[in-house]
């Protein structure tokens, strides 16, 4: 049902050769929607996959839907305060995404720097979401102040022709 939603998940983290290096490493999605796509065994083979959600539905509902599946824990959290997040310790995840849900932070600096805290060393941030113009440039700038930024796309409309497939 939700293809091409996990499309953009799966085209967010392969535009590097990195999908295949996720094997036997840790995971961290922030703001997931039904925890469908980085799961064990089906696109990455992480050893170990944290969803993080601002909603305690949500993070239930996915516990729930995936209770099966080893190595994978939905846990509630705040994205702008990611130190708060118990089960995750400083310098510990190789692999943080977050996909169009960093609009909706009030501080995105916040989620920034705690993403840099999760992520050990040589750990990647795989990021997508939309802005309007302004907010767009604006966003960019964050992200080169926090990270280096190693590929950048505009997808806007890979997205748009998505949405009509997908509303058809």
């Amino acid at each position: 049902k939700e293809v091409f939603s996990i499309q953009l998940y799966y085209y967010t983290a392969s535009v590097l050769p990195e999908v295949p290096k996720m094997n036997g490493k840790t995971l961290v999605e922030v703001g997931q929607e039904e925890g469908e796509v980085f799961i064990p065994d089906k696109i990455a083979k992480p050893d170990k996959s944290v969803g993080i959600d601002f909603s305690q539905n949500q993070v239930d509902f996915c516990n729930r839907r995936h209770s099966e599946v080893k190595n994978l824990k939905f846990v509630q959290g705040d994205a702008e305060r990611l130190s708060d997040v118990e089960i995750l310790e400083e310098g510990s995840v190789d692999y943080v995404i977050n996909v169009e849900s960093s609009h909706c932070y009030g501080n995105i600096d916040n989620f920034f720097k705690g993403v840099k805290r999760l992520l050990k060393k040589d750990g990647t941030f795989f990021f997508t979401d939309f802005r309007g113009v302004d907010g767009m440039k604006e966003l960019n700038d964050k992200l080169k102040e926090h990270f280096t930024v190693v590929n950048a796309e505009n997808i806007s409309h890979n997205v748009m022709h998505a949405l009509k497939l997908d509303t058809e």
